[in-house]
């Protein structure tokens, strides 16, 4: 679609260590479209954060493609790749000592990148950004005069110093109480609608379903299921999502593992089909074995 912001095509990340191989992505496919506010969800080593590294510039795929915008960034040597990350994103992290130095005020946080970025009038552009976040009013307090939630907002304050048009949140509300973590979802939320940046927001909060309009799970280093919020949505909070298993490029579907119990699901399976589509069933029989 030409409104696709982010294109990742069948995107593999291996790590190597010790002589021992990781796949950290398996063929993942991702469209993003400008604007859009999209909630990651994974279980810890399912590639997530993997996903957010490479889309943020930090680390390079082993194969597949990855556009942002107009960089094709498998071709970027290490000097473009570094244009990039300063020009195009922003980062909010779950530590705090990841964002911001803690014998600084607020203010004097912001304006750090600010200065690095070669803007002017640092001070009033700093306040700018906090009153953005509605922490201007705490402008002058140090790190730990601020409660984690007001750290968190300077920290997404710091993140959009460079004016960046694409915004990537790891888990930014890991340490925060469930009220703090919404005013935060709410932050968020309020600077893509204002701003209109794509954000992409990695989180293990199941909530974020209710605070985004599309939700993907990856698993296993790839896209397992996807959950978009309907057009119009049902007055009850529940059924105002629709869930959909994602078929890879090369027409994959991971089956939730849960299915496979329920139905006694091994190594194997029968698909037939019926007027309504494709149906996927056990394999049952006393020729079937299987395969430990």
């Amino acid at each position: 679609m030409s409104d696709d912001f982010i294109r990742c095509e069948n995107l593999v990340k291996i790590y190597r260590h010790s002589g021992v191989e990781v796949q950290a992505l398996q063929g993942l496919d991702l469209w993003v479209q400008q604007g859009e506010l999209l909630g990651i969800v994974g279980a810890s080593g399912s590639g997530k954060s993997t996903l957010m590294n490479i889309l943020g510039g930090l680390d390079r795929p082993t194969a597949g493609r990855v556009h942002v915008g107009k960089y094709d960034l498998l071709k970027l040597n290490n000097r473009a790749l570094n244009r990039y990350r300063r020009s195009m994103v922003g980062f909010v992290w779950q530590q705090v000592s990841r964002n911001l130095i803690p014998y600084l005020t607020a203010v004097e946080n912001v304006e750090v990148p600010v200065t690095l970025a070669g803007q002017r009038k640092t001070s009033q552009r700093a306040h700018d950004l906090l009153k953005l976040v509605g922490m201007n009013e705490r402008a002058h307090h140090r790190l730990d005069q601020l409660s984690g939630g007001e750290q968190q907002r300077v920290a997404i304050a710091v993140a959009l110093a460079n004016q960046p048009v694409l915004l990537l949140a790891d888990e930014p509300t890991g340490e925060l109480d469930t009220n703090t973590a919404q005013t935060i979802f709410d932050t968020l939320r309020d600077l893509n609608t204002s701003l209109g940046l794509t954000m992409l927001i990695v989180t293990h909060d199941p909530a974020i379903a209710y605070r985004v309009n599309r939700v993907v799970n990856v698993r296993d280093g790839k896209l397992a299921s996807e959950t978009v919020r309907r057009a119009t949505p049902s007055e009850n909070e529940a059924d105002s999502h629709v869930s959909y298993h994602i078929l890879d490029s090369a027409g994959r579907v991971q089956i939730p593992k849960e299915y496979l119990k329920k139905y006694h699901i091994k190594d194997r399976v029968v698909i037939d089909t019926n007027d309504e589509g494709i149906v996927i069933k056990p394999v049952t029989g006393k020729n079937y074995e299987h395969r430990d």
